[in-house]
């Protein structure tokens, strides 16, 4: 059996993200105080958004079936699927603001049905490891 944790919270990266959000609403109010409802409003859509993520905490997988354990919100589930039914494809992503990372895709019938992204708390060398180890021969014998 093999797993990767993510080095992130769920909460303390949720309560983050909402502090950056009121301090930006704060600015905004300092601003233009006679805009409140429509700031107010912006506020609530990105909150919304930002819950609404998969969050990612663990992936493992043994001889029988790959188990991922996801925050989506606020609610902890886990996606249990059989071994012989997914494939998994790694993938170097660029992005012009920031420097490359690394997306572990998880398909069933060639469908993306979960990513993993590096970005997200989960470091490149365990991605690559946890691919490598998946596409040896003898990696459940």
């Amino acid at each position: 059996m093999i797993e990767i944790k993510s080095k992130k919270d769920y909460y303390k990266s949720l309560i983050k993200s909402s502090l950056w959000i009121v301090v930006g609403f704060l600015i905004i109010q300092m601003i233009n105080p006679s805009f409140f409802f429509g700031t107010l409003i912006i506020f609530l859509v990105i909150e919304a958004i930002l819950i609404s993520e998969n969050f990612t905490q663990s992936i493992s997988i043994d001889a029988l079936n790959v188990k991922i354990i996801k925050y989506h919100f606020f609610s902890k589930e886990e996606i249990v699927i059989e071994r012989n039914k997914v494939e998994f494809k790694l993938l170097k992503k660029a992005s012009f603001r920031s420097p490359g990372y690394f997306v572990l895709d998880v398909l069933e019938n060639k469908r993306r049905i979960y990513t993993i992204d590096s970005r997200n708390g989960f470091e490149e060398e365990e991605l690559i490891k946890l691919n490598d180890f998946l596409k040896s021969k003898n990696a459940f014998d």
